[in-house]
């Protein structure tokens, strides 16, 4: 089973807080290595997508280069707030262009407090004729750029990560360091801790202009 970027918890913070209605972004980026929820996806990775966002409704697509082929994923749901906890109820698919991974849809659960984040989403992976469901439970503490996230499978899928590191912006780029320990069943390096760099730039295609 392979998998994208850590696309679910920017959506949390990504979907209602923009206050101009249609309002479309755009991104582009590079990872050093590309892992998503433990899991390696390939060495590096050019990425880049554009998401929709009005009145806390959002969707959007995120495409990246993988081993064989481009996978592209397709993302919409809706996310709000009640003073200091927010959520997001949303569906994402995960499809690709050729035979590195078949398609993954989940339907994904997100609440945050402070500096807590948790995930559940419930998916199935159609397996290339051997469909398989799983869950996905996710945990995230995070103060002043540091963070640290424990992620975990369960049912047809098993395997859980850790994952710790800093993110920063940097003039009109968003980085990010951090370390990444799989355990259990993610893939044939598991039980390694490996290094990735990630840098982004995000833009404002249309709208945006609320203030």
């Amino acid at each position: 089973m392979q998998r994208t970027h850590y696309l679910l918890l920017a959506l949390a913070l990504l979907g209602a807080r923009a206050e101009a209605e249609n309002h479309v972004t755009g991104n582009i980026g590079f990872m050093s290595d590309y892992f998503f929820r433990g899991i390696e996806q390939s060495s590096s990775t050019a990425n880049g997508g554009i998401d929709w966002e009005n009145s806390g409704f959002y969707a959007g697509t995120w495409l990246a280069d993988v081993d064989d082929g481009i996978e592209y994923d397709l993302y919409a749901g809706y996310s709000g707030s009640f003073g200091e906890f927010g959520y997001t109820i949303g569906y994402t698919g995960y499809f690709y262009s050729d035979s590195f991974d078949d398609t993954n849809n989940e339907g994904n659960l997100l609440l945050s407090w402070r500096f807590i984040d948790l995930e559940y989403s419930r998916g199935r992976w159609d397996g290339f004729g051997d469909e398989q469901d799983y869950n996905f439970f996710a945990a995230q503490v995070g103060w002043e750029g540091l963070y640290l996230k424990y992620g975990l499978f369960s049912d047809d899928f098993d395997g859980s990560y850790w994952q710790g590191g800093y993110e920063r912006t940097v003039g009109d780029f968003d980085t990010a360091l951090y370390l990444v320990y799989q355990d259990d069943d993610l893939g044939p390096d598991s039980n390694e801790m490996n290094l990735v760099f990630e840098i982004s730039y995000g833009f404002d295609i249309f709208g945006g202009g609320g203030d």
